[in-house]
């Protein structure tokens, strides 16, 4: 997790996945990468299965 990145509560995060500064997520995700200031604050599924 990049600086000042945010993982909402009750996410569900599997595998090899990063979070760029400044980025949001939440909701499942699988082996992803999140860039700078990218944002999924939503439930969801986001990655491979």
């Amino acid at each position: 997790m990049g600086e000042g990145a945010v993982l909402k509560m009750g996410s569900r995060v599997y595998g090899a996945t990063s979070l760029g500064p400044k980025s949001v997520a939440g909701g499942e995700i699988k082996n992803t990468v999140f860039f700078a200031n990218s944002n999924k604050g939503h439930d969801g599924y986001l990655g491979m299965r």
